[in-house]
């Protein structure tokens, strides 16, 4: 019997738990900047919005999202600062 389903029998059996997932809690302090990169080769100009932690050591992740066909830089601004907030 494979480890996976040891650990699935086991789980449903009741002899283990699963650990609950706890997000952690993200920091408000949380600035947006907005940027205009320009595509020389396809001549057109890709708005972004950068969001990042006020106060932070060190170098932070990096997440890029594209928000896909019809929307715009302003779209999802919960997730930017969310994902901006817990570093």
């Amino acid at each position: 019997m494979s480890c996976m389903r040891v650990a699935i029998y086991l789980l449903l059996a009741g002899v283990i738990q699963a650990a609950e997932y706890r997000p952690p809690e993200p920091e408000p302090d949380v600035q947006a900047m907005l940027v205009d990169w320009r595509d020389a080769e396809r001549n057109r100009t890709v708005p972004a919005k950068i969001y990042f932690p006020r106060v932070g050591k060190g170098a932070l992740p990096i997440i890029i999202f594209s928000h896909g066909l019809g929307g715009s830089r302003e779209g999802y601004e919960f997730l930017g600062r969310h994902w901006a907030g817990v570093g």
